[in-house]
C-alpha cells in the first residue's frame, strides 16, 4: 500500500508517468523482475554482486543507494522470494552498510568472513591449478612464493597475476624459479609489468597513459583509493585528435591484463577499468601520479559531474558555472596539467561564453545608463542657463519697471 501511495503521489505531480513503471521503482521491482525472468516457480535466481563497496564509492545519490539496498533487503527477506543474493565486500568498507538499519540486521546474521589462507591452503591454491593443465613447479618454487606472500594482506590478486605471468614464461611444462625472479616475484610482478608496458612507449604515449590512469581511479575519502569504471568514449575524447593512439595505448595495457573491458549494462557502451585494484598500490609510478594530482583529480570529478548534468539537461544555461565558482574552475583549468574531455571543455567554454554575454549585456546597460545620465546633466545645465538668463531678464525688467514707476510718480 505504501509503495502504491508513493507511486500515485509521483504520478499526481507528473501525469505523464506510467503507474507500472513507477511501481517497478519500489522495493518489489527486483522480485517482479525475477518472477518475469524465471521459467517456473520452482526455479531460483542467483544474484552475485561483486565489489559491493562501489555502492558507497561510486554512487553519489543517497536516495539511489538506499533504494538499491531496499531492493536487496526485500529480495532476501520476502517469504515468497525466488532470489538468492551473494554479496562480496572489502573488509575496510564493512561499516558502510551497517548505517542502514534493515540491511544492517541482514549483515549481522548472514555474514561469512573470508579469512587469509593458511600456508597449506596457499600451496594448494598454487599447485592444484598447475596440475590441472599439466604444468610442473620447480622444486622450491612453491616455498618461495608462499614465503613472499606470507602475512601480506590482499595478496591473492597479486598471486593470481604472478602465476599467470609465470605460466606464460614456462619452459616446456616447467614453471621455474628463474622465471619467477625475472617477473619480480608475487609482490613485484604487477607493478613491474605495468612499468614495462609504460617504458616501451614514446613520450607522447607516456603522457597519454598518465591522463588515462588518473581517470581510472576513485580517490578514497578516509578509505583506500579504488578503481573506477570509465566509458571508453570518455578516455578517447580527452585527445580527439589522437583517438587511434589512445585506443592503441588502452589495448596495450589490456593485452598485459592490466586493464579489463566490459559494457555498461544500461547503454551497452564499452567501458574500461583497472584489472587489479592492487595495481593502485603496487605500481609506484601510478602511486606518485595520484599523490601529485589528488586536488586536481577532485576538481576534475566535480567539473565532470557538472558537465554531465548540463548535457543531460539539454545544455540548459541554468546548469552552467557562475560567479566565484566559475572563477575557481577557470583558474584551476588554466593551471592544471589534467586534460579535459570534449564535454568538459565544452561545458567550461559555454560557462565562460555565458559570462562574457552577461558581462557584455551589463556593459551595454551601464553604457545606456551613462548616456542617459549625460543627457540628463546636459539638460539640467541648459535649464540652469535658461533660468539664469530669465533671472537676469527679470532683474532688468524689474529695474526698468521701478524706473518707469519713479518717472510716472514724478510726472
Amino acid at each position: 500500500i505504501e509503495e502504491l501511495e508513493r507511486a500515485l503521489m509521483r504520478i499526481a505531480a507528473n501525469p505523464d508517468l506510467n503507474l507500472a513503471d513507477e511501481l517497478a521503482k519500489e522495493s518489489y521491482g527486483l522480485l517482479r523482475a525475477a518472477w518475469l525472468a524465471l521459467p517456473s516457480k520452482e526455479a531460483e535466481l542467483l544474484l552475485v554482486i561483486d565489489q559491493f563497496e562501489e555502492l558507497f564509492v561510486l554512487v553519489e545519490d543517497e536516495n539511489e543507494r538506499a533504494h538499491f539496498l531496499d531492493l536487496l533487503h526485500t529480495a532476501v527477506t520476502d517469504k515468497d522470494s525466488l532470489v538468492r543474493v551473494v554479496v562480496t565486500l572489502r573488509a575496510d568498507f564493512y561499516d558502510r552498510p551497517l548505517m542502514y538499519p534493515e540491511f544492517s540486521a541482514l549483515m549481522q546474521t548472514r555474514t561469512e568472513v573470508v579469512v587469509p589462507l593458511t600456508s597449506e591452503e596457499l600451496e594448494q591454491a598454487i599447485q592444484t591449478p598447475a596440475e590441472r593443465v599439466g604444468a610442473v613447479l620447480e622444486k622450491g618454487l612453491i616455498t618461495a612464493i608462499t614465503t613472499d606472500i606470507a602475512d601480506q594482506p590482499g595478496a591473492l590478486p597479486l598471486l593470481q597475476y604472478a602465476l599467470t605471468e609465470l605460466f606464460e614464461r614456462r619452459e616446456g611444462r616447467m614453471l621455474t624459479g628463474e622465471a619467477y625472479q625475472s617477473i619480480g616475484g608475487v609482490l613485484g610482478a604487477l607493478g613491474r609489468r605495468a612499468e614495462e608496458v609504460y617504458t616501451d612507449f614514446n613520450q607522447a604515449e607516456k603522457d597519454i597513459s598518465r591522463q588515462l590512469f588518473l581517470r581510472l581511479v576513485t580517490l578514497g575519502e578516509g578509505t583506500e583509493d579504488t578503481r573506477r569504471r570509465v566509458p571508453r568514449s570518455e578516455l578517447e575524447s580527452i585527445f580527439t585528435n589522437n583517438q587511434s593512439l589512445v585506443s592503441s595505448i588502452i589495448d596495450s595495457f589490456g593485452q598485459a591484463r592490466l586493464l579489463t573491458f566490459d559494457r555498461d549494462p544500461e547503454t551497452r557502451a564499452p567501458t574500461v577499468e583497472v584489472a587489479h585494484e592492487a595495481l593502485l598500490y603496487e605500481w609506484r609510478r601510478l602511486r606518485e601520479w595520484l599523490d601529485e594530482s589528488r586536488a586536481d583529480i577532485r576538481m576534475q570529478r566535480v567539473l565532470g559531474n557538472a558537465a554531465t548534468e548540463w548535457i543531460e539537461a539539454g545544455r540548459d544555461a541554468g546548469f552552467l558555472l557562475r560567479g566565484s565558482r566559475l572563477e575557481q574552475f577557470e583558474g584551476w583549468a588554466a593551471g592544471t596539467d589534467l586534460a579535459l574531455t570534449a564535454d568538459e571543455g565544452a561545458f567550461m567554454d559555454a560557462s565562460l561564453e555565458e559570462r562574457r554575454t552577461r558581462e557584455s549585456a551589463e556593459a551595454k546597460r551601464l553604457a545606456r545608463e551613462a548616456a542617459m545620465e549625460r543627457r540628463s546633466r546636459n539638460f539640467l545645465r541648459g535649464l540652469v542657463v535658461v533660468l539664469a538668463v530669465a533671472a537676469v531678464v527679470a532683474v532688468v525688467l524689474s529695474a526698468v519697471a521701478f524706473n518707469q514707476r519713479g518717472i510716472a510718480q514724478d510726472n
